[in-house]
């Protein structure tokens, strides 16, 4: 008898108290990226989805990052990246993961490839990750990819002054789109 009255209590405390779990629907994209990068849930990230993604590269304005949260590289530019964004008050930076549609080869990753080499007057063999475009209608206007070009370990290859390096292209990324 006493177990069904302290059930019954712990229900009606629960009930009453209002306990309240977030539905996965109800996370946010910026606290769900900021549990994916380790960063401030008042972050300025937005998710695309493939075909969002293809859109705004082929008529968007804005910022568009693209990454991996497993990825050293990615997570040490978006500390970069955020830090700037803060600074210079960026309201959006959309974000696109394509480690799936690159490892698929697919219609997505290719389509997106096509993109980037008209825009680029060059044939891309290779999306290097991370990635980070600004562009405005469609133009990409800035770009950058310094730490997807590096290989080997990329604690050893980021030192003090490559990090300060790194902040200051980014910095000069965001100012390129906000003029």
């Amino acid at each position: 008898m006493k177990k069904y009255v302290v059930i019954i209590l712990i229900f009606t405390f629960l009930m009453t108290t209002g306990c309240s779990v977030k539905k996965v629907e109800e996370v946010t994209d910026a606290e769900k990226f900021a549990i994916e990068y380790n960063i401030s849930k008042e972050n300025p990230f937005i998710y695309l989805e493939d075909e969002d993604m293809l859109e705004f590269m082929k008529e968007g304005t804005g910022i568009i990052y693209f990454g991996f949260p497993l990825d050293t590289k990615s997570q040490e530019v978006i500390s970069l990246l955020y830090k700037v964004a803060k600074k210079q008050n960026v309201k959006k930076i959309y974000y696109y993961n394509p480690k799936k549609i690159k490892e698929q080869n697919s219609k997505t990753y290719q389509e997106l490839l096509k993109i980037l080499e008209t825009q680029e007057d060059n044939e891309l063999s290779e999306f290097l990750l991370p990635e980070i475009y600004a562009l405005e209608s469609g133009k990409i206007i800035s770009h950058n990819h310094t730490l997807g070009k590096v290989e080997g370990n990329i604690q050893e290859y980021l030192t003090k002054a490559k990090k300060r390096d790194l902040e200051k292209e980014l910095l000069e990324l965001v100012e390129i789109y906000q003029k």
